[in-house]
């Protein structure tokens, strides 16, 4: 039998079908619809979002007033933008009058020494310095952990050379600090909703010797850009879509991809892992500050507050406050305890009703921040503290 040899005489040409070259640009077409539908979605999803933050913009108000958080790439957030004039100038001058003669106070930590929900003169660094007769600076920032607090005590403590730097513990200060993304609200506002922005933030990094370092934030947010004249111009339909169009769309579209590019990255192990000795972290950024205030002529005080993961002192991780009390020269001060202690009824709910925001008939409670009155027993507690220790 005679096989005839493939590709020989009488074998069916294998070359391009007529219709080949229409079914390539044909699914070249279809591709390029796909991806431009892809690029219309993010635009209506990032014009959406940027709806949020305008709100957001026109209508931020912490601690009865504004202006007052660092805007510093090396700290990689702003409590959603909320700036802050690196020389303290504004927030110095104004609640700082020159004859006080007593020492400067300085007080580092996230939104509980911010006094979200308080106003000014209620907050316990205010009251503090006031007592003391002296001047202060509250360099609390929203949302900060660890790492953010040790770059703002880096700069402002050489710069300021305080008499006391008051530096807030709580365990989720500790934590943030091996994060690589901060969770920072949207806050609700009239006419708005609820949203939250996963920033990219500075977190610390162990080395194979065991040594901690801080690593700068994964990538450069687009959220640190947003212009300020956008605080200031009376709100409407036009200056909304202005808004949308010139910085909360180009924000959320760079997030995406950058975020999405560090997943990827991710995934190939090219980004650093993040410390997890939790008491290892403690000693480190703690004893960095009593070292920088040491070195400053200031006193490091250590305020330990909570009251919505623990609530006295005794409940909070004993590696954590044995590594504090261990730092040496600085002033331990228990801002917990006290508060429960009190109570007329030894409960969780009662320190709630005390200390937290209730409103609303029947009262409801609607944020877990130190109210004014926990705001008060707070700078009481590191009064006597100070006091003992002289």
């Amino acid at each position: 039998m005679n096989y005839k040899t493939l590709g020989g005489p009488g074998t069916p040409s294998t070359g391009n079908k007529p219709g080949n070259g229409k079914k390539i640009v044909f699914l070249i077409i279809s591709l390029g619809i796909y991806i431009l539908i892809f690029m219309m979605w993010i635009l209506v999803w990032a014009a959406y979002k940027s709806n949020d933050l305008y709100i957001h913009v026109k209508h931020e108000k912490i601690a009865g007033h504004k202006n007052t958080y660092l805007n510093d790439p090396s700290i990689g957030f702003s409590c959603v933008l909320i700036r802050f004039d690196k020389s303290c100038d504004d927030h110095y001058a104004k609640d700082n009058p020159a004859q006080l003669s007593g020492p400067l106070v300085l007080a580092l930590g996230d939104s509980f020494t911010v006094g979200v929900g308080c106003k000014l003169d209620e907050t316990y660094p205010y009251k503090v310095a006031g007592r003391l007769n002296g001047r202060f600076i509250n360099a609390g920032l929203c949302g900060a952990g660890l790492s953010q607090m040790l770059i703002i005590g880096r700069k402002l403590i050489p710069e300021y050379r305080p008499r006391y730097v008051l530096v807030q513990y709580s365990p989720w200060l500790v934590r943030r600090a091996g994060e690589l993304f901060s969770p920072s609200r949207i806050v609700d506002s009239p006419g708005g909703t609820a949203g939250i922005l996963n920033i990219p933030t500075p977190f610390l990094t162990e080395s194979s010797d065991g040594s901690l370092s801080l690593h700068p934030p994964v990538y450069r947010s687009k959220f640190l850009d947003i212009p300020e004249k956008y605080r200031k111009t009376p709100p409407g339909l036009i200056d909304r879509i202005s808004f949308i169009l010139s910085a909360g769309v180009p924000a959320y579209a760079d997030d995406l991809f950058k975020k999405t590019l560090y997943k990827i990255k991710r995934k190939l192990e090219l980004t650093p892992r993040p410390a997890r000795n939790y008491e290892k972290i403690i000693k480190s950024i703690y004893g960095e500050l009593n070292d920088i205030c040491k070195e400053n002529g200031a006193k490091l005080v250590i305020v330990a507050m909570d009251g919505t993961e623990a609530y006295k002192i005794e409940e909070l991780p004993h590696s954590d406050t044995g590594a504090l009390k261990s730092i040496d020269g600085a002033i331990f001060v228990d801002a917990m305890t006290p508060l429960f202690e009190k109570l007329d009824t030894k409960t969780y709910d009662a320190y709630s009703r005390k200390y937290h925001f209730w409103k609303g008939t029947p009262p409801a409670c609607v944020d877990k921040h130190p109210n004014p009155e926990a705001q008060k027993m707070t700078a009481e507690e590191i009064l006597k503290a100070i006091k003992n220790a002289k």
